[in-house]
């Protein structure tokens, strides 16, 4: 088991990408607390999405991805340091979940914040609303609605 990381591009294309693996990060978050199978695996989407941004972000410091809600899962947050360090919690209430729950029944009227920390510079924070059927879906609206390049998770 181990994580990795691995850019690649398409010749002739402005098309590049990132691709990670988060093997030993992601058991060792699951391995301090038993997490129901849909908030594990918001989590792990989580901290996939904060590893490929980071290795995207030429800086030394945090990005920190946290998504809060109303409902069964309060929050969701991952801190991702820019040598790789990955570490992720989630807060929600084991009663109002069922196993095949998605991101809207889990996170109704929720909000995701994006936060770069510099060791040196200006801290700065996006925020967007959780819109969209998947975390990946809500993390392309960010870049969308940011102006940044078009970007795709």
């Amino acid at each position: 088991m181990s994580d990795f990381s691995q850019r690649f591009l398409f010749d002739d294309s402005d098309i590049r990408g990132e691709l990670v693996g988060l093997t030993d990060s992601y058991s060792h978050v699951l391995a301090k607390h038993t997490y129901p199978q849909p908030v594990a695996q918001l989590l792990g989407e989580l901290l996939a999405a904060a590893s490929l941004l980071i290795s995207t972000l030429k800086f030394e410091g945090l990005l920190i991805l946290q998504a809060r809600s109303s409902g069964a899962v309060p929050l969701l947050m991952v801190e991702c340091s820019s040598e790789g360090e990955l570490r992720g919690i989630a807060r929600y209430h084991a009663e109002q979940i069922t196993a095949d729950a998605n991101l809207r029944e889990l996170m109704p009227d929720g909000v995701l914040a994006m936060t770069v920390d510099p060791k040196s510079g200006q801290r700065y924070q996006g925020i967007v609303d959780l819109e969209g059927d998947t975390l990946a879906d809500c993390l392309t609206n960010y870049f969308a609605t940011s102006e940044q390049l078009p970007t795709r998770f």
